[in-house]
């Protein structure tokens, strides 16, 4: 128990001694960490410690210690005689993240430093530390854990017992009503129950409550709000002090522009002048009249453009400080950014820079994370029914050995051991390993465990041989293949066999994979999507875990040899091309972890350069048996590009252009289309929906008469985009369209030839390229069902040259939809379809439906990031602004949701492990 002799004296009786007026001779925070929501709040619990002195305050949720420290300076400064108590895992949570044991570090290092002869860490939950303190013993106690309704209903329900009669709680973020966020829920009931309280409705609110009637006469002003002066003087002070310590955050950035920063700081100091002039005002009318007027224009200076656009400067600072330390030890660090910067540009680098701080603000520890994960699969083990207990499947593990790690490879055996699912048999090939530690080893399992069987090879064979002697051994249904130091998770076989009983034709089935340390920690979780034809020309995206139907394997006579470092993917490929794509199955879930030790691929494929060779030679043989006659080049350690042939004959394409008005924009677009596109057999025609300005007008009859691939069609009827693109298809005489927004710009020659290499292709339906900003930020990459509401792009915003999620904004692939903006379609593909909806879907999302009623026509939507333009994005028609246009959208979103309602909750391109939130994709989704 916390020792009672701290509980002495009620609260607020040992402030005899201390001249309460000093209380206003607010410290500025020595401890300050982004974010900086809480700092608003410094100036008054600040001064409420000041005023009230209590014997023990504690906080509930503590994270960067902002709220906490700014406590404890106040406690040190006035020399009270309070303990403080801070709680929290130190491990966040999904509100405040999950973050690293770096928070800690500096949250204890501070601590320890300064206020250790009053302060306390405790490192545990919250349920966990309640025995610690007795009933009626906290004077103040602070509530900022998990958000949720129900989480801070439990916090303040299970510490109210703890609590003084007249003590004081305090609940921050009562504004806030997003992501899950529940507390302003229960500060309106509480409200309705106690009569004492006050609010602060800045830096996401902080609600006050006293237990009982507060006996300071400042303090009672407060209640339900009365005295708004004083209110507003703390909250002018907390934004003046969030203020700073974004200005404070600007200085390592901005030396090298000091005419910003101090234009900044005149600004906010003149602001801090007649602050302190109000201060020692005395008529209450002029200071309220006073505080607003100053209020606005702070407002004004954080909403003003200067300020708005340092915000990823500021930001950028907080990250670089934290890296500093790393970045001094790490030179390749230090030149890649050097590079970056070179070759994109100081401002390039913050940006990126700010999207690495906002993705880990975002982000959770994935090590937590498949923890939780792995607790619910189990749960819902426990509740699935054992379908086929009378004919189980089994499975057949395949494990080639060769001078293996004893230690990686007992843990590989044991993770097959351990399968709650327990008709496998493991079949291990030795082959002739030196270790003479190996085969006794083996033996000894095989001895003790029947299901476990091992063929020791007179000479080494290597790994395609070593494996198919293991399969020889085979009597399973199907093989699973797993490397000697991998591991299987507890619940693999279970999900495979679930997966069968799912798709009783399955003939390949693989799932997502991480890859696991020789600390035993996991990282690089690799959430994949569901089969796609391009994008496994470009990766082995398969790879773990992989099953394989035995029958169907060994057809094709097993692994080949010479293909060494790559026999997996040989394998894979020789395999899909004899089987329906229907037939491969994708499991979302992580059930293999694949070991991390030098000369692994798991590490780098340049580890093992001859693999390359031999995935090059997989690729290209597989394209050929698919119809696609080409050559294979590598790029960025491990991705590969299949370089079709150009066709003898190229196919006829128009692309059609609506355009209203807007002469810059137009005229840009076809002097690019005319200037730099080498495909030869295209045409162009212009839809003139209603133009009126003469420019626009004069230009488009120059060019119809200048060009004979252009043709101008003038539309008369209203804005209507479906139709005016459908009414253009029909006008169309060649094989195939293109659909281009009149605000694009052509930036690669080979743009059209990229696209019409993948139209071409048997099984595609539609083609998107690659969209950038002038800023050569990404503004499109593909579609993403369901991410942000109904439909997001992918890399929306990342730069140009950012690989993306394990490499995939660098490669061709099957998406479920591309954007309207330049999309390349078969004429008789778009007339299947009926073309785009003209009724229910004038302006939004026709693209996206239209993509989808060609998916479910069996054709498949690809994008490439080879063909690329810029986007300047509905520059012509403006945003959708008034009520009108706003009652539109939201009709074509009502419409879209009961359309489409299960492929926008699971697109099959996607993976449902990934967040769908507009701005983090390919990030951890957060559980519910």
């Amino acid at each position: 128990m916390v020792a009672m002799e701290h509980n002495k004296h009620t609260l607020g009786e040992r402030m005899t001694h201390i001249d309460k007026q000093n209380c206003w001779s607010l410290i500025n925070p020595s401890h300050l960490n982004f974010p900086y929501s809480w700092v608003g709040h410094t100036p008054f619990a600040m001064w409420l410690i000041c005023k009230l002195g209590p014997n023990i305050f504690v906080e509930l949720g503590t994270h960067s210690g902002n709220s906490y420290f700014a406590i404890c300076e106040s406690i040190k400064a006035h020399a009270l005689k309070t303990q403080c108590y801070a709680i929290d895992t130190w491990q966040g949570d999904p509100h405040a993240n999950f973050y690293s044991e770096d928070i800690f570090t500096s949250v204890n290092s501070h601590n320890t430093e300064h206020y250790a002869s009053f302060s306390n860490l405790m490192r545990m939950t919250f349920d966990e530390a309640l025995g610690t303190f007795e009933n009626n013993q906290i004077d103040i106690l602070h509530i900022d854990g998990l958000h949720t309704y129900d989480a801070v209903k439990h916090d303040y329900t299970s510490w109210l017992c703890k609590m003084k009669s007249n003590g004081v709680i305090l609940f921050h973020d009562i504004t806030v009503r997003e992501n899950d966020f529940g507390v302003f829920k229960l500060w309106e009931e509480l409200k309705n129950q106690y009569p004492y309280h006050f609010e602060f409705h800045h830096s996401n609110g902080l609600g006050v409550l006293f237990l009982e009637k507060p006996s300071d006469p400042e303090i009672l002003t407060l209640l339900n709000n009365q005295n708004k002066t004083l209110i507003q003087q703390f909250e002018i002070s907390g934004i003046q002090q969030t203020f700073m310590a974004n200005l404070n955050s600007l200085n390592t950035l901005l030396k090298d522009n000091p005419s910003e920063r101090l234009s900044l700081e005149r600004e906010f100091n003149t602001l801090v002048h007649k602050y302190n002039q109000l201060l020692s005002e005395t008529q209450t009318a002029l200071i309220e009249l006073r505080v607003d007027e100053i209020q606005n224009q702070l407002n004004r200076i954080l909403n003003s453009t200067s300020w708005k656009l340092t915000l990823p400067i500021r930001l950028a600072s907080e990250l670089l400080r934290k890296m500093a330390r790393i970045l001094k030890k790490n030179l390749m660090l230090i030149k890649k950014a050097n590079d970056f910067r070179n070759q994109h540009g100081f401002k390039a680098l913050l940006r990126r820079i700010y999207q690495q701080i906002n993705l880990r603000n975002h982000q959770v520890d994935y090590n937590l994370w498949f923890k939780r994960d792995l607790e619910i699969r189990l749960e819902n083990i426990k509740n699935t029914p054992d379908q086929n207990i009378l004919n189980p499947t089994l499975f057949s593990i395949i494990m080639p050995v060769y001078n293996s790690d004893i230690g990686l490879l007992e843990a590989a055996i044991k993770s097959v051991q351990s399968q709650i699912y327990t008709h496998w048999e493991l079949c291990i090939c030795n082959d002739a390993s030196t270790n003479e530690d190996i085969k006794p080893f083996l033996d000894s399992l095989s001895a003790a465990d029947s299901r476990i069987k091992v063929y020791h090879a007179t000479s080494n064979g290597h790994i395609s041989k070593a494996s198919n002697l293991a399969i020889e051994q085979a009597t399973g249904n199907f093989l699973v293949l797993l490397d000697h130091d991998d591991l299987l998770t507890i619940d693999a076989l279970f999900w495979v066999n679930q997966a069968l009983i799912d798709n009783p034709t399955a003939k390949l089935i693989y799932s997502d994979e991480d890859k696991i340390h020789l600390d035993e920690t996991l990282s690089d979780p690799y959430f994949k999507t569901d089969w796609n034809f391009e994008l496994i020309l470009g990766q082995n995206y398969f790879s773990h875990l992989g099953v394989y139907e035995t029958a169907l394997v060994k057809s094709i006579n097993g692994f080949r040899e010479g293909f060494e470092g790559a026999q997996d993917y040989d394998l894979l490929l020789r395999c899909a091309e004899k089987v329906k794509p229907s037939d491969i199955i994708h499991i979302p879930k992580v059930l293999y972890h694949w070991r991390v030790v030098p000369g692994s691929t798991s590490i780098n494929i340049a580890e093992k350069p001859y693999a390359i060779n031999a995935a090059k030679q997989a690729i290209k043989e597989f394209a050929q048996n698919n119809h696609l006659i080409g050559e294979v080049e590598v790029f960025n350690s491990g991705l590969y590009r299949l370089i079709e042939k150009n066709p003898i004959v190229q196919p006829s394409v128009t692309l059609i252009i609506p355009t209203y008005n807007g002469f810059k924009l137009i005229k840009n677009c076809i002097e690019s289309i005319l200037n730099k596109t080498t495909y030869q057999n295209f045409s162009i025609l212009i839809i003139d929906n209603r133009s009126d300005e003469p420019q626009t007008l004069n230009y488009l009859k120059q060019i119809q008469s200048r060009h004979p691939k252009i043709k101008v069609v003038r539309d008369e009827s209203p804005f209507n985009y479906s139709a005016i693109n459908n009414r253009a298809v029909d006008l169309a005489n060649s094989e195939y369209v293109l659909l281009l927004n009149n605000d694009t710009q052509v930036i690669s020659n080979n743009w059209l030839t990229e696209m019409m290499r993948m139209a071409c292709r048997p099984g595609v339906g539609v083609v998107g390229a690659k969209l950038l900003y002038p800023d050569n930020r990404v503004q499109h990459a593909g579609v993403i069902l369901g991410l942000g509401g109904i439909a997001g792009h992918a890399f929306h915003l990342k730069e140009k040259t950012d690989p993306g999620y394990f490499g995939l904004a660098t490669l061709p692939r099957v998406v479920t939809a591309v954007t309207g903006a330049c999309l390349l379609v078969k004429k008789s593909i778009y007339k299947e379809v009926e073309g785009l909806d003209e009724t229910h879907l004038t302006v939004a999302f026709n693209d996206v439906d239209f993509c989808l009623k060609v998916m479910s026509k069996g054709y498949r939507n690809v994008w490439t990031p080879f063909a690329e333009l810029y986007h300047f994005e509905s520059i012509t028609r403006g945003l959708d602004t008034t009520p009108e246009k706003q009652a539109r959208f939201e009709s074509e979103i009502q419409y879209m949701a009961n359309t489409w309602p299960n492929i926008i909750a699971k697109d099959p391109f996607y993976n449902i492990n990934l967040s769908l939130n507009l701005q983090n994709a390919y990030t951890l989704k957060h559980f519910d």
